[in-house]
């Protein structure tokens, strides 16, 4: 839990940083928060098959919510979505961000992506 508040608190700060940034005025920024749910199991992994969908699933998916309850907190002008999930595609995120660049509503994207780091050790 305790890595959870730390990760939420440095995200604030980049949000209140980037909203201290001069943008275009009444614009809309927006936060989305990304992270996918697929996770490969291999039968050489030593660790039990259901370990994912038991222990880092339910992880991730609590940081993301987390996550996103902080972005009203940068400011009024703020809007936070969290596509954890299903929705985490390439072509979902591409689209995302493009919409967000073509719409002159919207001055700022802030993007996060919830993942379990892989090592080879």
């Amino acid at each position: 839990m305790k890595k959870l508040w730390y990760i939420g608190l440095m995200f604030l700060a980049i949000l209140l940083l980037c909203a201290a940034t001069p943008l275009a005025q009444g614009a809309t920024h927006v936060s989305v928060t990304w992270g996918s749910t697929y996770h490969p199991y291999s039968p050489d992994d030593p660790q039990v098959p259901n370990w994912f969908n038991l222990y880092e699933k339910p992880a991730q998916s609590s940081a993301a919510s987390y996550i996103t309850s902080l972005v009203p907190s940068a400011g009024s002008n703020w809007v936070g979505a969290n596509n954890y999930g299903s929705s985490t595609t390439a072509s979902n995120v591409y689209a995302n961000s493009q919409a967000i660049q073509s719409n002159s509503a919207y001055d700022f994207l802030a993007t996060f992506h919830v993942r379990r780091f892989l090592s080879n050790s």
